[in-house]
């Protein structure tokens, strides 16, 4: 009879109950620990509005601890980030948690800018900093020894590491070939 179709206007199935007062096409498809939610799904989604993932032409769930579906979440730390992923292809972090070194997809160190790799370790006293490391090596142009191919720490103030700055007091320069 009337009173028992689906409350989609133009839909003639029967709803499934006056809990969900959808038919099985039109009602949300999301469950959880056995309970149907009662919103209409929002097509082309299978999901209404609360339970489909947000991003544009996705047409899975959310999950159950956030706002994204599997493939859109932030896989930061316990996966609570509620900003969906990189829009790189294959980026599995929100953009606050990706590295901001260019193209790299990798997640950043707590509390850092870039990843473990672009991620300077700093000076003698191993403290890291957030200028990031270009080439390969561990420290940024800040830290590491002005002579090519180095990556030793400079001690203090100084240009070079302890290999290769000048032995005379108050000489900033390279140590030259002859020690």
């Amino acid at each position: 009879c009337l009173d028992h179709v689906c409350w989609l206007d133009g839909c003639r199935r029967p709803y499934i109950s006056i809990d969900i007062p959808y038919c099985q096409r039109h009602r949300c498809q999301w469950t959880v620990g056995g309970e149907p939610c009662p919103q209409v799904a929002d097509s082309p989604s299978r999901f209404c509005e609360q339970h489909k993932c947000p991003v544009t032409d996705c047409k899975r769930s959310c999950l159950a601890a956030g706002k994204y579906c599997d493939d859109h979440r932030c896989y930061w730390g316990d996966g609570e980030c509620p900003q969906e992923s990189s829009w790189w292809e294959a980026g599995l972090f929100c953009p606050n948690h990706t590295c901001s070194s260019y193209i790299c997809v990798e997640p950043k160190v707590a509390d850092g800018l870039q990843c473990d790799a672009h991620t300077c370790v700093g000076a003698e006293d191993g403290v890291r900093c957030n200028v990031e490391v270009y080439l390969a090596g561990d420290r940024c142009s800040q830290h590491r020894c002005l002579k090519p191919n180095c990556d030793n720490a400079c001690d203090g103030e100084e240009l070079y590491c302890v290999q290769h700055v000048c032995a005379s007091d108050g000489c900033d320069d390279r140590r030259g070939a002859s020690g």
